[in-house]
């Protein structure tokens, strides 16, 4: 039996029958399941000899009609085709960089039994410290302090520094995140999702033992790590293809509120409370 028909199949089964009994005209599930299958053939991309890199997020549009039709099932149907694309990435020996997602949405411009795929091929961001909700962006005020506070001496000009008591010690120094002196707590935000910088020296990488994992074809096991103080500082750890802050290959150099890090084709953005 072959991938298409264990599909309708099992959605035939998770909805009883009701596939088989409507949807003889427009758009079709099997019809979706196809275009995906071909998407990920087309966009397939040869790294190595050990890994072919496919899209794992999939966002389908149909006309008005036909989503309006199939909405009843949407959950069900995303999910059955996510395991198809799962399913057939396993067969074909691609690799995915995260768990695959698909998203019905309806699009008026779209004639009945007409539809369209958009697919990307998104990094998974993992955390030993966990992952939270990105926060709402700093007030204007304290979003110029921090990065007054963080400015490293060659930009002009800087603002007043925000002042601080002498006798506290540095996040580095205590081996504490700036944050928890401050009552914030620096962090790094993707996809709108927060990685707190929990540790004194976090390294991102696509390597296992990184504190910050970035599943991306363009990041190196040990690609780079970011020291909390004030200023936090993030070192480039001689990576394949470079770490960019704010659109700049970096060595080292100091994170503001705001600046953009940016690892292979993965761009985070550093809050620093």
């Amino acid at each position: 039996m072959g991938l298409l028909q264990k599909f309708e199949d099992s959605l035939d089964r998770v909805v009883n029958g009701a596939f088989a009994k409507a949807f003889k005209a427009e758009v079709q599930p099997v019809e979706l399941a196809a275009a995906l299958q071909r998407d990920v053939d087309d966009r397939a991309s040869v790294l190595d000899r050990d890994r072919t890199v496919i899209p794992n997020v999939f966002h389908v549009e149909l006309s008005d009609h036909d989503y309006k039709r199939l909405a009843v099932f949407k959950d069900a149907l995303a999910a059955e085709l996510a395991t198809l694309v799962t399913t057939y990435a396993g067969e074909q020996h691609y690799t995915l960089l995260g768990e695959v997602r698909v998203t019905l949405s309806e699009d008026d411009e779209l004639e009945t039994g007409i539809f369209r795929v958009r697919s990307e091929a998104k990094a998974e961001v993992t955390s030993r410290a966990g992952v939270v909700e990105a926060a709402e962006p700093a007030s204007p005020a304290a979003a110029a302090a921090a990065r007054s506070a963080a400015a490293p001496s060659s930009v002009a000009p800087v603002e007043p520094e925000a002042t601080s008591s002498p006798d506290a010690p540095s996040a580095a120094q205590s081996h504490e995140p700036a944050g928890s002196q401050s009552g914030g707590q620096p962090r790094l935000e993707v996809g709108g999702q927060a990685y707190p910088l929990v540790r004194a020296i976090t390294l991102m990488g696509r390597g296992t033992d990184a504190d910050i994992r970035v599943e991306d074809p363009g990041v190196s096991r040990n690609h780079c790590e970011i020291v909390v103080g004030n200023p936090a500082i993030i070192r480039d750890l001689k990576s394949t293809n470079g770490t960019f802050v704010d659109g700049a290959r970096i060595d080292e150099c100091a994170l503001t509120e705001g600046s953009i890090v940016k690892l292979g084709g993965t761009a985070f953005t550093f809050r620093s409370s």
